[in-house]
């Protein structure tokens, strides 16, 4: 086990009770820039986000009409247009993985090994 290691167990259970309020309110003091990180029903119920201009609804190929959050840039105060539905989990992985420089062969591995768990690429048969 790395020091690293030691550090995150014991910083994890240190703040393991916190409330995110609590958290977020311990780093604001220590003048360190912070957010919280939240799931999509808290998210969409974030009163921001709940604003009225900020919800949006789009369509997904598997899932219908969603409801998404709208991007918070305007231009000359219009909202910018939602030109594609968000990507299924692993949609891109594959993509990803050889733009960084990982071949085919290797790409396999990681997927058949565990370490990269969504292979939506790979079983289409990707060559790159």
């Amino acid at each position: 086990m790395t020091g690293g290691d030691v550090l995150v167990e014991v910083v994890a259970e240190a703040i393991r009770t916190y409330t995110v309020d609590r958290c977020i309110a311990t780093l604001d003091r220590a003048g360190i820039w912070c957010a919280p990180v939240n799931d999509f029903t808290t998210m969409v119920d974030y009163p921001y986000v709940a604003w009225t201009r900020r919800s949006v609804r789009g369509q997904r190929p598997d899932a219908g009409e969603v409801e998404l959050v709208q991007n918070p840039l305007r231009f000359h105060g219009s909202p910018l247009p939602i030109r594609y539905a968000p990507p299924m989990l692993g949609q891109h992985t594959d993509e990803v993985l050889a733009g960084v420089g990982f071949d085919a062969a290797h790409r396999q591995i990681l997927y058949g090994d565990g370490v990269i768990g969504c292979q939506t690429a790979m079983t289409k048969g990707s060559k790159t």
